[in-house]
């Protein structure tokens, strides 16, 4: 029997993807700056996996610079194109509905990049998180809590 990845990306610009497979590895990978090389990492995640995406699907910002919404689009399409050459079916899952279900009974904190932080690196405390600096880098810290949401509610 093959083994399952479950994936979760978060497409914004400082976003990732990542995955935990039915073994127990885990993966998590920053934005690739093109479309070529998301490409090749959707190629590489489909070879000896039954792969599950689900990917966030979040709007842009209200006052978000017209930049920023171009860039969040592009990724967004990009992703998707990637998984769609490869034929690996994905879904969609808006931030409210991954978030309640992942965080569950944890107190509501006021700001959503530590909340993430602090959930991911619970659930997986191996992992990098935050930058030398001490910067949480969120996408990662969204990508794995969304590949746990899809390996939850696809076990």
């Amino acid at each position: 029997m093959m083994e399952k990845l479950y994936v979760g990306i978060d497409p914004g610009a400082t976003g990732a993807l990542a995955g935990i497979s039915s073994d127990g590895a885990v993966y998590v990978f920053d934005c690739p700056e093109t479309i070529h090389e998301m490409a090749a990492m959707v190629k590489n995640l489909s070879e000896g996996y039954s792969v599950q995406v689900i990917i966030e699907k979040v709007n842009p910002f209200y006052k978000s610079s017209a930049k920023s919404a171009f860039t969040f689009g592009g990724n967004f399409s990009a992703w998707q194109m990637a998984l769609a050459c490869f034929q690996i079916p994905y879904e969609f899952v808006t931030p409210r509905k991954w978030q309640n279900f992942i965080y569950d009974s944890a107190k509501k904190l006021d700001d959503p990049k530590k909340q993430s932080y602090e959930r991911a690196n619970r659930l997986y405390p191996d992992m990098e998180l935050k930058t030398k600096r001490g910067k949480i880098l969120d996408g990662r810290c969204d990508a794995l809590l969304i590949a746990e949401y899809c390996k939850r509610i696809n076990k």
